[in-house]
């Protein structure tokens, strides 16, 4: 039988925990902060987006590590102001304060950063 790589429940409250900070922090008040765990269920990932009135702002895509464990193994960011965000995670290493092992370009239908966890 197929086993598909999941978030265990403690990475899906890490996430939720993202998405309650997002929703509430004074700078994305005229934003639309939406947790999405329909749209990439396939591959076992949840979504978490920022959305201005005039459209997409960034999407975080939190996908499972692939030694099935269920923690949370990488995060593929989409969007706007993206050379910004490698620099603020190069330089702290951390990502919503999960230590970070790497952080790379890559592309798909468009470019996006690749970043890795360590293990946490």
């Amino acid at each position: 039988m197929f086993n598909r790589l999941h978030l265990n429940q403690h990475s899906r409250q890490l996430i939720n925990n993202i998405w309650i900070n997002a929703k509430s922090h004074p700078m994305y008040a005229g934003y639309n902060v939406i947790k999405d765990q329909a749209s990439y269920f396939d591959a076992g990932a949840i979504a978490i987006k920022l959305e201005s009135p005039k459209g997409l702002m960034n999407m975080f895509l939190f996908y499972p590590a692939c030694d099935g464990s269920g923690k949370i193994g990488s995060c593929a960011i989409y969007g706007l102001q993206l050379d910004g965000h490698k620099q603020a995670i190069e330089r702290s290493k951390k990502l919503f304060g999960l230590p970070v092992d790497s952080v790379e370009w890559d592309e798909g239908y468009e470019r996006f950063l690749d970043v890795t966890l360590e293990d946490y």
